[in-house]
């Protein structure tokens, strides 16, 4: 392989250098700094809403130094932006300038100029990587382009490669979906895996399991009883006691669903001991049904976000006396609290890394344990209640009563240090009676731009109107969201369409076309919607527009480009922040 990166020789003035030195040195993050950061916009918080990038054009400095090896010409495509802004590169903070002073050639034109210490062999480390690759395989040349969820079109893969002294990135710039399996770095459904007898329980049989990947053993971390007094046994029969009576939430209420007693409850309390016995949690009704990485939820990490997206467990709740599925889903959904481009990189590479293992293998298991241990652990995350990981657990069933009903639990301090699991509003999701098909909806998405509603920024509030508008739980009948007063569509984007998706019954149900409100299915192996693994459907409302989905193939690319890409790309990157 030839050797791309040769310095030139470039002239640059003594006053010229001075002034470089001055006012573009970068230096290393400070504690805080990563917020400031991330906030430096004010009512934005760029981590998640990240600036819109087109091109970078990079050009090594003649005569580098511990601070900078190159500069940098970022363009923007968003106007009236401040004139220096800071960004993260390998935890060092680089300040760029449009102020037509020093290096910048043009006030005010977005283009910012600075210096930044770049790891050149690690972009042609990469960029070797892929030619090896389409050397085994030519359709990695072209990779998929999303727009939020939506599959829009393919885009010729870059090789990057200095020409005439200078490196030019063009955005979006995808990563090698190819290099990716999806059922071994994505959603691990493999009966090796979710079967193993040493980590999992079919949730049924007498003798029971405390494995790691068991839901016992999952909630008993969870719980945390060292550090908070919480008696995990007590931890989970109060969390399935809130099905027995009716859930106040944010105005609204989910109604009880006693069924829960008959189906679960009670054959957990006979199985273990009888009446008055304590829950046995190696004997849990749950039976494991995924593992899944959700590194594509992250924040930014130039613009200072502090994790790696989620990852999670997927159970299927059994039915005891005869060990059959019940029509009824667990999610724990743990966050990744990992800060910055090199530990989102590490992260993303021991994901990617798995495809690499055959499953089936002790292998296999073992690094997938060993990633799963640093987000299950009792105390992987000391700033959140009771130490737990946990972001939210969910819960979606149609077994406890007529209609589907998605639930959203979060860890919460309870008295002294224990923790309980209380219910809460479900994400961007209004209650569906009344506001579907009201002008108050309407209201709400009309008052969102079309930007927003794109870059999925928006967040809908708890209160609308100053009324409740976050609903206490989803229930999906099949509805498709909309409001007389939103302008009916005739093409993409449709603001309609946008704000539906990301409710829970929206992205469940009618938009992309999933019939029983699950993306997972609760049986043997667990079936999952073609949602994710690809489809083409018309629009509930105007049929002849239609959209193309494939999440597991975005997930994929997303993935390589987190595991491979240099941290500089990650300017390009625009958080996913859809709740699903």
């Amino acid at each position: 392989m030839r050797k791309r990166f040769v310095l030139f020789a470039l002239l640059c003035t003594t006053l010229f250098t001075l002034s470089c030195k001055r006012d573009l040195k970068s230096h290393p993050l400070a504690p805080g700094e990563r917020d400031q950061i991330a906030h430096q916009i004010a009512d934005r918080d760029l981590s998640l809403d990240s600036l819109h990038t087109s091109d970078i054009d990079i050009t090594p400095l003649p005569n580098p130094t511990d601070d900078a090896n190159a500069i940098i010409k970022i363009k923007f495509t968003e106007r009236h932006l401040p004139s220096s802004l800071k960004i993260i590169l390998d935890e060092r903070v680089v300040t760029i300038h449009d102020d037509g002073k020093n290096r910048d050639e043009k006030a005010s034109d977005g283009i910012f100029t600075g210096l930044a210490k770049l790891d050149f062999s690690d972009i042609d480390r990469n960029t070797q990587r892929i030619e090896q690759f389409v050397k085994k395989d030519d359709r990695a040349l072209n990779q998929p382009l999303f727009q939020g969820r939506r599959l829009i079109s393919t885009v010729p893969i870059q090789l990057l490669h200095l020409d005439s002294n200078k490196l030019h990135i063009h955005f979006p710039l995808p990563g090698l979906g190819n290099a990716v399996t999806s059922n071994q770095s994505l959603i691990i459904t493999d009966g090796s895996v979710v079967r193993d007898p040493s980590r999992t329980y079919d949730g049924c049989s007498a003798t029971g399991s405390m494995g790691k990947w068991t839901f016992g053993a999952l909630m008993t971390q969870m719980a945390n009883q060292s550090a908070t007094g919480t008696d995990p046994s007590t931890f989970v029969s109060n969390w399935l006691q809130t099905w027995m009576i009716d859930q106040p939430v944010n105005g609204f209420t989910a109604e009880q669903r006693t069924l829960i007693n008959s189906e679960v409850i009670q054959p957990w309390i006979n199985r273990s001991g009888g009446p008055g016995s304590p829950l046995n949690l190696s004997l849990a009704p749950f039976r494991l049904l995924a593992i899944v990485n959700r590194l594509d939820l992250r924040s930014n990490s130039v613009y200072g976000g502090g994790d790696a997206g989620e990852a999670r467990f997927v159970f299927g709740v059994m039915q005891s006396f005869n060990c059959t599925p019940l029509l009824f889903n667990v999610i724990l959904e743990y966050g990744i609290p990992k800060a910055g481009c090199a530990a989102v990189r590490s992260w993303a590479q021991q994901w990617e890394n798995l495809s690499s293992i055959p499953l089936g293998t002790p292998a296999y298991n073992n690094a997938l344990e060993a990633i799963t241990d640093q987000f299950t652990s009792a105390g992987a995350n000391p700033g959140k209640p009771g130490g737990s990981a946990l972001n939210q657990l969910r819960t979606d069933e149609i077994a406890l009563s007529t209609s589907w009903e998605l639930r959203e639990f979060h860890l919460v301090p309870a008295a002294g240090s224990q923790v309980q699991l209380l219910q809460a509003v479900v994400k961007q999701t209004p209650e569906a009676i009344p506001l579907n098909n009201s002008i108050s909806l309407g209201d709400y998405v009309n008052s969102l731009s079309l930007a927003e509603l794109q870059n999925n920024t928006f967040v809908a509030p708890l209160q609308w109107q100053n009324r409740p508008f976050l609903a206490a739980s989803s229930i999906n009948h099949q509805d498709i969201w909309d409001a007389p007063n939103i302008a009916a569509a005739t093409a993409d984007p449709d603001p309609r369409h946008l704000f539906a998706i990301n409710t829970c019954n929206g992205c469940h149900g009618r938009e992309t076309a999933t019939v029983n409100f699950v993306q997972i299915s609760n049986n043997f192996p667990a079936g999952l919607s073609a949602f994710l693994t690809g489809e083409t459907i018309p629009d509930p409302l105007v049929p002849a527009i239609t959209r193309t989905f494939n999440d597991l193939q975005r997930r994929a690319t997303d993935l390589d480009a987190a595991a491979n890409q240099a941290c500089l790309t990650n300017l390009g990157q625009r958080p996913l922040l859809f709740t699903h």
